[in-house]
């Protein structure tokens, strides 16, 4: 074999292995993937009127938010909203949430929790 048959494919296969060797840029093993932000709640957590809304929000553009309001984890096949949403409060609740965006990671789960105040009520 010719020194020039070899050197072509010695440059071939070490391309090859170069290519074959990089990481996938948008996996999982990338730090630099980013992560959505996590969901806000207002108000914040506490004791509200029967009937207020809460808010859900996400700063991250486009995410989608999974939600439960009896305490249990959010998963994607719970309910969701685009980017944000409201939650009425009519009885004591917990609301965890979270949010999702393709090609980013999932936010971690936010939660926060809600009393009917009594005074709101009328009934003291």
């Amino acid at each position: 074999m010719k020194l020039s048959k070899v050197m072509a494919i010695l440059a071939v296969v070490f391309t090859l292995m170069a290519v074959f060797a990089c990481k996938d840029p948008v996996g999982p093993s990338n730090p630099e993937v980013s992560t959505v932000e996590a969901v806000n709640f207002s108000p914040k957590e506490g004791e509200v009127g029967p009937g207020d809304k809460v808010t859900l929000t996400t700063n991250t553009a486009g995410a989608m938010i999974y939600y439960t309001i009896n305490g249990t984890e959010p998963t994607k096949a719970s309910p969701s909203f685009y980017q944000t949403g409201t939650v009425t409060v009519n009885e004591a609740l917990t609301i965890k949430a979270f949010a999702v965006k393709s090609g980013m990671k999932d936010s971690a789960v936010s939660s926060a929790s809600y009393t009917i105040d009594p005074k709101a009520t009328g009934v003291v």
